[in-house]
């Protein structure tokens, strides 16, 4: 939903330099790690060290924060579109950096199944909040002669951060364990928002905020008028629904059939995935530039 109020308005966005097709980028790095190596890596490895060594906890706990975030990132996207003419998208990306990185902190001390839940969906909402800002910039600010080559860019980031993710991540647990890779989690988020903010300088909206949020508003589709939209959301929806079913449960794979011991396990199965998702990221920005 965020940046539906820009899109209209892109074509008339002017031409930008490689500095802002970094700077508007770059902040997927940290969603890479706030989702995939936290979900893939540090929780089955934090979730055992409390004694919840079952695969389906995990799969609980993933569930209920990814449908927070789902959730709240519709209205997250409504306020920002409200807040673009005046104040910027900024404000929202940073406010849900820190409402990520706090939770991290409790996250890092939880010593019961409940209590990670529960700081993982706070986790979950943070990072939710700040991608409603940071997907809605590319329309805000890319014309439209340049959306192929930002798209490819965001595809760079988005899964080359998966795999330094999956990497660093996975070096870190077997050697410091679960809060250590906690911590790396929550220092990319902040270095990612930092640089986000020196680097992207938002252009001022000529357009008046729209209307006041509604329920209604949020969640209204049109089957004819947004047709392709909707089927890139299911496209998607199967595309991730594969990958991330295998991709999420490879370190129990790894555990059953190779090795012992679910610290060495991450470390295995984040090289594995990082070569994976390396591969993938550097096809984003030559596919990007092709179409």
């Amino acid at each position: 939903m965020a940046g539906s109020a820009a899109t209209g308005r892109a074509a008339t966005v002017r031409r930008v330099g490689a500095r802002t097709l970094l700077g508007i980028s770059f902040f997927w790095i940290a969603l890479s790690f706030l989702s995939d190596g936290l979900v893939t890596l540090v929780l089955p490895v934090h979730l055992e060290g409390v004694g919840e060594a079952d695969p389906g906890v995990l799969g609980v706990v993933g569930f209920l924060g990814l449908l927070a975030g789902m959730l709240i990132q519709p209205l997250a996207g409504a306020v920002s579109d409200r807040m673009r003419p005046r104040q910027g998208r900024t404000p929202v990306l940073l406010v849900g950096t820190v409402g990520a990185v706090v939770p991290l902190a409790l996250l890092a001390g939880a010593r019961s199944a409940p209590a990670i839940a529960l700081s993982f969906v706070l986790v979950q909402v943070g990072a939710a909040v700040a991608q409603s800002a940071q997907q809605a910039y590319l329309p805000d600010m890319v014309p439209a002669g340049q959306r192929g080559v930002a798209g490819g860019l965001k595809g760079l980031m988005d899964v080359g951060g998966a795999a330094l993710g999956f990497v660093v991540l996975g070096a870190v647990l077997e050697s410091r364990g679960a809060t250590s890779a906690i911590m790396v989690v929550g220092l990319v988020a902040l270095a990612a928002a930092g640089a986000t903010r020196a680097m992207v300088r938002e252009p001022p909206a000529a357009w008046p905020p729209p209307s006041r949020i509604t329920v209604a508003g949020l969640v209204r589709l049109d089957r004819r008028r947004d047709r392709s939209f909707l089927l890139a959301v299911a496209t998607r929806f199967l595309f991730l629904l594969a990958t991330f079913g295998v991709g999420r449960f490879l370190l129990f794979f790894i555990e059953d059939r190779v090795l012992p011991g679910r610290g060495a396990v991450a470390a295995e199965a984040g090289a594995i995935l990082g070569v994976l998702a390396l591969v993938t990221a550097l096809s984003g920005p030559a596919a990007g530039w092709l179409a």
